[in-house]
């Protein structure tokens, strides 16, 4: 009989200007008594962090089968669309083996000159990546190094 390894994670819901849903979801560390608030309070790091990097409206999150909705506002930018996205490349610190996950509606102002990258000298940019490595897991649940943030956009 398989055995499941709980792992903890986080899936976030996030409103574009036109109304349109899109998620990102994330590994973390199992969720225990022990350490719920520590790693609430990780989980919250990592919302703020999103949100400064984002357009869109952060609708609700989903904590293993604790849902939270904080907000049902529509963005007010118009490019605050689902298809431009943040693509984050992060390595296992164990395996390195590199992993990938897209965050909805990037804020393309956070971009580095004449680059398709992230600029990880804007505040911003440096908190969520400071945030993502304290709280995010790899599929193996492994403590992760962020390698790239770059913008792209596509469907999905």
């Amino acid at each position: 009989m398989a055995s499941y390894v709980d792992q903890g994670g986080l899936v976030l819901t996030f409103k574009d200007y036109s109304n349109e849903t899109c998620t990102f979801q994330i590994e973390g560390v199992a969720m225990t008594a022990a350490n719920f608030e520590a790693q609430r309070t990780l989980q919250d790091a990592l919302v703020d962090a999103i949100e400064g990097i984002i357009l869109g409206s952060h609708y609700k999150q989903t904590i293993k089968a604790l849902v939270i909705r904080d907000s049902v506002n529509l963005p007010v930018f118009v490019e605050a669309q689902r298809e431009t996205k943040w693509r984050v490349s992060y390595e296992d610190t164990v395996t390195h083996l590199i992993y990938s996950c897209d965050i909805p509606m990037a804020n393309r102002i956070k971009l580095a000159e004449h680059s398709d990258e992230a600029d990880r000298e804007d505040e911003d940019v440096l908190a969520f990546i400071n945030a993502f490595e304290a709280y995010a897991r790899s599929p193996d649940g492994n403590a992760v190094v962020v390698r790239r943030i770059t913008h792209t956009g596509r469907r999905s």
